[in-house]
């Protein structure tokens, strides 16, 4: 491996696998730290059949570049396409899945690039846990692979064997740090947005049509049954605080738990529209708790942090918050108002903690957000990463890539959709 130099205000560019979900969060995040870094940085990534970016990010500046595809052909033909037009010399992976790791590989293969990957989820855990797939595989690929998309959990197998190409590794968490290794760059928000004194909170709740006399708690994530908000539904009602209204953004794409979520809510629960991430602090500044109570015993919780408890504790919202492997290292750090596991009991004790208690748990938590999850921070720790990455020369297995990428452009020149 040759020694890394870092090259100032060197363009780079951030891939996702998939711009249409809240995927491209992270990705997101990841360019702008990069930009904050002083380098010029494009968001490209892949947009299924008639699917469009995901909403949060739809109007965002500069624009995500998304690659359309229908079929096998045209994917691989989109990415071939596009790095042999935008030679770069640095691209960041955002998470190993197939599609993100193949155009990673295209850069190296094509302009020598350094490929750095992101790991912010366990992707084996978020498709059925499963061991990954050596790459060389790909070469007796089985009749339906070519019949699914990059999405399915075989191509993600493919995806994390393909991570021995990386010449280095970026992931959100120390329990990702102890399963992939790398350096972690956490989940960062911009502190000069993030910043709870450029709102009002009266009149930001009049903005967004929610009751000035009840305390208000938010969900501000992408609302999911693992999410445990029914659990959050229930502690309330078992805390007897009848003031507490749970606020959640209506960006539910199951109808039924939607559904069910209004029936077991009633008049604890109100939806807010789906709004974009330049919203994201307007809307935070009206709440009084941020509670996250996910499914502790799922292994994607185990290596995921929400990068909501970033917004929360950016704006200085006090953060109840599910104990898992993930967030260890905060619960040490005494950033959130409970202690130990989130049950009925503790949200209660939370609940009822004198202001000058919750401040002093916020005030932490802000002093660790500057130093570990604010843009500034994130772009000094990614500067080093840079400046101490190498370029690693193509792996064996990529011959097996190269000829599975070369038939199908071919079909894609036969066949042009």
């Amino acid at each position: 491996m040759t020694s890394g130099s870092g090259v100032e205000n060197e363009a780079m560019a951030v891939i996702a696998w998939d711009v249409a979900h809240n995927a491209l969060g992270r990705a997101w995040v990841l360019a702008e730290i990069l930009r904050r870094a002083g380098h010029p940085t494009d968001l490209v990534g892949m947009r299924k059949g008639n699917d469009d970016v995901w909403l949060p990010l739809r109007d965002a500046e500069p624009a995500v570049c998304a690659l359309r595809y229908s079929t096998w052909g045209e994917l691989v033909r989109g990415i071939v396409d596009w790095v042999e037009t935008h030679p770069l010399r640095t691209v960041v992976v955002s998470k190993p899945r197939f599609a993100s790791m193949l155009m990673g590989l295209e850069y190296k293969r094509r302009w020598g690039a350094r490929v750095i990957v992101d790991v912010d989820d366990w992707e084996l855990a978020l498709v059925g846990r499963t061991d990954p797939q050596h790459p060389s595989a790909i070469s007796h690929a089985p009749d339906f692979a070519f019949k699914v998309l990059p999405g399915h959990p075989y191509w993600t197998r493919i995806a994390e064997g393909m991570m021995t190409m990386a010449d280095a590794v970026t992931v959100s968490n120390p329990n990702l740090q102890r399963r992939f290794g790398g350096t972690v760059i956490r989940h960062a928000r911009d502190e000069r947005v993030f910043d709870a004194s450029l709102f009002d909170k009266r009149e930001t709740r009049q903005r967004f049509g929610l009751p000035a006399d009840r305390r208000i708690v938010m969900f501000l994530g992408t609302p999911r049954r693992h999410k445990g908000l029914q659990d959050v539904l229930g502690f309330m009602a078992q805390s007897g605080a009848s003031d507490l209204l749970l606020c959640v953004v209506d960006s539910i794409g199951d109808a039924q738990f939607r559904s069910e979520l209004a029936a077991a809510g009633g008049d604890r629960l109100v939806f807010v529209p789906a709004i974009s991430f330049a919203d994201i602090p307007a809307l935070l500044s009206t709440a009084d708790f941020v509670c996250l109570a996910l499914d502790t015993a799922s292994d994607v919780t185990d290596y995921q942090v929400p990068a909501k408890i970033t917004d929360a504790i950016a704006m200085r919202v006090p953060v109840l918050m599910a104990s898992s492997p993930a967030v260890a290292d905060l619960f040490d750090r005494r950033i959130f108002i409970n202690n130990g596991p989130l049950n009925a009991a503790a949200f209660t004790r939370a609940v009822q903690l004198p202001p000058a208690e919750l401040a002093a748990v916020t005030d932490r938590a802000y002093r660790v957000f500057v130093d570990e999850f604010s843009m500034a921070a994130s772009a000094l720790k990614m500067e080093m990463c840079l400046q101490e990455t190498g370029n690693k020369p193509l792996p064996p297995w990529s011959r097996h890539i190269n000829a599975l990428v070369a038939r199908l452009c071919s079909e894609a020149r036969q066949y042009p959709s």
